[in-house]
């Protein structure tokens, strides 16, 4: 059940260059991030993102919940 995944959109994704040079930027010119060009295309990116992973869990629910059927079915029986 802990099969959670999650985005990053609106989060930098810095390299370990770019780490170590935030530790000696000390003005803050590094602070980038991922952006959109409108608040419009930001909000249908995250929205889009959040309904796929809806779909994934309902996905997975669904296969889990098949196995489960099938485990309770005995081995000699077949389901009608």
């Amino acid at each position: 059940m802990g099969d959670y995944s999650h985005t990053d959109l609106l989060f930098a994704r810095p390299s370990f260059l770019n780490g170590v040079a935030r530790v000696l930027d000390f003005a803050g010119t590094q602070n980038t991030y991922n952006s959109s060009g409108t608040a419009d295309e930001a909000d249908a990116r995250a929205l889009a993102s959040d309904w796929e992973s809806v779909g994934k869990d309902i996905i997975n629910a669904m296969q889990r919940e098949s196995n489960e059927q099938k485990k309770a079915i005995p081995a000699n029986r077949t389901p009608r």
